[in-house]
């Protein structure tokens, strides 16, 4: 799993910038690499990484 940082900040200022009113709340997948409509370890690296800049964050899982 690879995981960059700095990107999901600039794309948080980004966004704070352009929508000043807005929080992110959340984030999805897709769950095309997985079988499985549960989370599965990257996904909870992927949350505490994500908790830094979003308070708690919301994960839905989109396995199409």
């Amino acid at each position: 799993m690879t995981f960059d940082a700095a990107f999901l900040k600039r794309r948080l200022d980004a966004y704070k910038k352009m929508f000043p009113n807005l929080d992110c709340v959340g984030w999805y997948s897709t769950g095309s690499d997985q079988k499985t409509d549960y989370p599965v370890e990257n996904d909870a690296k992927l949350q505490a990484a994500i908790q830094v800049h979003c308070e708690s964050p919301v994960y839905m899982i989109m396995n199409t």
